[in-house]
């Protein structure tokens, strides 16, 4: 099925009523087209001739992730070894300790505190105490094939 417009509207598929398809609508006009066919790619073909085919995201993205909340630049690593690399040491150790126990890694997402506003975040302006040398953080990641990514709001969307 297929709905234009943005109006609010609310489907029971046979839960109320087994074999009963209901359609809530609120607002002036309803559009819809039903598409139907035995073969469910069929289906799926006509739909995208409609609104166009599914993009697919880049495959890394079904990799796994690692995410980290707390980026304190450490000057040793857990096992006491001196942490030599010019950026965050909570990163190095992360991304060193995954490939040292063979853990796949594709992107490295980085959650606030990463700025210098009060909360860690919201202004874009990188806390260098925290993490020296962002963009060669950055490109060291990227060399070994990781994606970076901070969020920019606190968890949870306060």
């Amino acid at each position: 099925m297929l709905v234009e417009g943005f109006w609010p509207d609310r489907y029971d598929l046979c839960k109320s009523h087994a074999g009963t398809v209901q359609v809530h609508f609120k607002g002036l006009a309803l559009k819809m087209k039903l598409f139907t066919s035995r073969d469910p790619m069929e289906i799926v073909r006509a739909h995208a001739m409609d609104v166009g085919p599914p993009i697919q995201p880049p495959l890394w993205t079904f990799r796994p992730w690692r995410w980290r909340s707390d980026q304190d630049n450490l000057e040793t690593y857990d096992d006491s070894t001196r942490v030599e690399a010019p950026y965050n040491g909570t990163v190095v150790e992360d991304i060193l300790m995954m490939e040292a126990l063979g853990i796949p890694c594709a992107a490295y997402l980085m959650v606030r505190p990463w700025a210098i506003e009060p909360f860690g975040y919201g202004d874009f302006t990188w806390d260098v105490e925290r993490l020296p040398e962002p963009k060669a953080m950055v490109g060291w990641l990227a060399e070994r094939g990781r994606q970076f990514h901070v969020v920019d709001r606190p968890v949870g969307g306060r």
